[in-house]
């Protein structure tokens, strides 16, 4: 995850394999907002969540 947020990439971008292949998504951008920005914004806590699903760090209620 260190070396994906340096880089300026996904995690699934260096692996091969994650969340972004499964993720479709629709939003309106507003203020500005560039929708590539919001996509690898969501891509990100996607990931994350994905890797402590398999550290097996539960979500906290």
């Amino acid at each position: 995850m260190a070396i994906a947020d340096a880089t300026g990439t996904t995690l699934s971008a260096l692996t091969g394999e994650g969340v972004e292949a499964r993720v479709h998504c629709v939003a309106r951008a507003t203020n500005g907002s560039e929708m590539a920005a919001m996509r690898s914004a969501l891509l990100h806590c996607l990931e994350l969540d994905a890797y402590l699903d398999d550290q097996g760090i539960p979500a906290r209620p």
